[in-house]
């Protein structure tokens, strides 16, 4: 049977993976392993790929692979850093009990005043 150490091989940067950087707020950074994932297909998307005007867009994400038990609990805070850039993680997707999909964006800080204009 498949067990977590069985990735790791895949998650090494000297194979196939890279080194991932996690920034959690208020936490130490944590470096684990992953691998970059195949773009998901337009069916995996929730929303559509065109704005109300009706023009064509492609999704900015990228799609990385860790183990499930390196995924903070507070990963919609966590900055996640990979070979020098900086992404925020838009979604996860699980990949069976032992890996996890983060779907990441370029990362932007964010302010206090981040989506105010969205409150009354």
């Amino acid at each position: 049977m498949i067990g977590d150490d069985d990735w790791d091989s895949f998650f090494d940067p000297a194979e196939l993976g890279v080194l991932v950087e996690l920034h959690v707020p208020d936490q130490r950074p944590v470096t684990v392993g992953g691998m970059w994932s195949k773009p998901h297909g337009r069916e995996t998307l929730r929303r559509a790929y065109t704005n109300g005007a009706g023009l064509r867009g492609a999704p900015d994400e990228k799609p990385l692979q860790i183990a499930t038990r390196d995924l903070p609990d507070a990963w919609r805070e966590t900055r996640v850093v990979v070979e020098g850039v900086a992404y925020a993680i838009g979604d996860v997707i699980s990949l069976g009990r032992l890996r996890t999909d983060l779907l990441l964006t370029p990362w932007q800080e964010r302010s206090d005043t981040h989506g105010s204009w969205l409150r009354p």
